[in-house]
């Protein structure tokens, strides 16, 4: 992909200084957005560390994230994931520690959203409350979820307006808080003519997601930023205001490459998940955390995924096609478009009693029992939310075949 950046920055109409930082390196395909904390010049001072220490990282953060296809390749993708978030972890210990030579008792702190870009994939680092948004044929999408305790007492079903608003820019996490910092990291693919865009509250405060996106739709670049910032400004601009664009596109190579792989991007995956019931309840900005697990696999028409006494490791999930499944030479079931099987293979390690077998050709997404407990263990909302779909559809199973066996005595 070539991609190509515009960034605006300005103090808002109430402060003298601006704390936002930004960073873009277009060749590297590494850009950020940061805003600090703390209305004065240690905020300040926390953002520019962290544009500084990503611009330290750049190169090799692209170098090693070139040397595969983190599409294709889910173990590369989880590599390129850590060092992405290694880097961040450090420059948030640096955060801290200076943080700390000023003032023992209160942090020099500030929000984070790097994205790093290589090939037709995205990689984002996302902590504190400035966003990213995916602009895609005229739809945009939030990427990111805010983290402020107002955001956890709804999560709390705590909806008290006053606590609400007391707490709507409190940070539950930031770059320099505390010495070790929860990233939230997404993954997504890209296509020719999306568009990226990161941006400091100081936008988002004014301007919601679908009004931003109609100002994507109706504007060039060259001029959207500054609308933007014009618009935040009309309507009170009290803080801060920075947003960061980029836009995708295909250069003769990874055109050729796009056409030769099979595609079924990010968010035509995460509106399947969003159907199947192992992950009912999430929201997308959850599936998208959870789209970091997900690895597919193609099979032709009569190919045999699994045979009755493999040992399975993964849940498979039907994105196009249809598997049959058998037990000896009696077909006992059909499994199509949003449905999944293998399911006890995330919890159990039993040989399979049954086998799977292609009707015709067919594309599968699936998570492995090793990355299942991934995600469980480092994302707790999302994990006791898998694990409570997958008891309750273990026990609506336990309870057919009950009822099947009830019927056959």
């Amino acid at each position: 992909m070539l991609n190509a950046a515009w960034a605006i920055t300005d103090p808002g109409n109430k402060r003298d200084n601006n704390e936002d930082s930004f960073y873009f390196n277009e060749a590297c395909g590494v850009f950020l957005v940061a805003d600090g904390v703390g209305g004065g010049d240690d905020g300040e001072l926390a953002s520019k560390m962290i544009a500084e220490g990503l611009e330290e990282a750049a190169e090799s953060l692209a170098a090693f994230a070139a040397t595969a296809d983190p599409i294709n390749d889910s173990k590369h993708r989880e590599a390129v994931f850590a060092k992405l978030l290694d880097t961040i972890q450090e420059i948030n210990r640096a955060v801290y520690e200076a943080g700390r030579e000023v003032d023992t008792y209160t942090p020099m702190a500030s929000t984070c959203d790097a994205v790093l870009v290589t090939g037709a994939a995205a990689f984002i680092a996302h902590v504190g409350d400035s966003r990213v948004y995916l602009i895609r044929e005229n739809e945009i999408y939030r990427i990111t979820e805010d983290h402020t305790f107002a955001e956890e007492l709804k999560a709390q079903n705590i909806v008290n307006e006053k606590m609400l608003a007391k707490y709507e820019h409190v940070l539950s996490r930031s770059i320099g808080g505390k010495p070790n910092v929860e990233i939230d990291s997404i993954f997504i693919d890209l296509q020719d003519g999306d568009r990226l865009f990161l941006c400091s509250d100081g936008i988002t405060d004014y301007l919601n997601g679908p009004e931003i996106g109609e100002f994507c739709a109706a504007l060039d670049e060259e001029f959207l930023l500054q609308k933007l910032v014009e618009t935040a400004k009309d309507r009170g601009g009290a803080d801060n205001l920075t947003g960061l664009l980029v836009r995708v596109q295909d250069d003769e190579q990874s055109r050729d490459t796009i056409r030769d792989m099979p595609r079924f991007d990010t968010m035509r995956q995460a509106d399947l998940l969003g159907k199947v019931s192992v992950f009912r309840g999430l929201d997308i900005r959850q599936i998208l955390k959870v789209m970091r697990i997900i690895g597919q696999e193609t099979y032709g028409k009569g190919d045999v995924i699994f045979s009755k006494g493999d040992i399975l490791d993964s849940l498979y999930i039907v994105a196009d096609g249809e598997v049959e499944l058998h037990v000896g030479s009696r077909k006992v079931g059909a499994v199509g478009e949003g449905n999944h099987f293998g399911e006890l293979a995330l919890v159990t390690d039993d040989s399979t009693t049954f086998s799977a077998r292609c009707k015709t050709d067919v594309r599968l997404l699936t998570i492995s029992e090793s990355r299942f407990r991934q995600i469980v263990s480092s994302e707790s909302e999302i994990g006791a939310r898998l694990l409570w779909n997958l008891l309750k559809y273990s026990a609506r199973e336990i309870s057919r075949l009950s009822l099947e066996l009830g019927r056959k005595k």
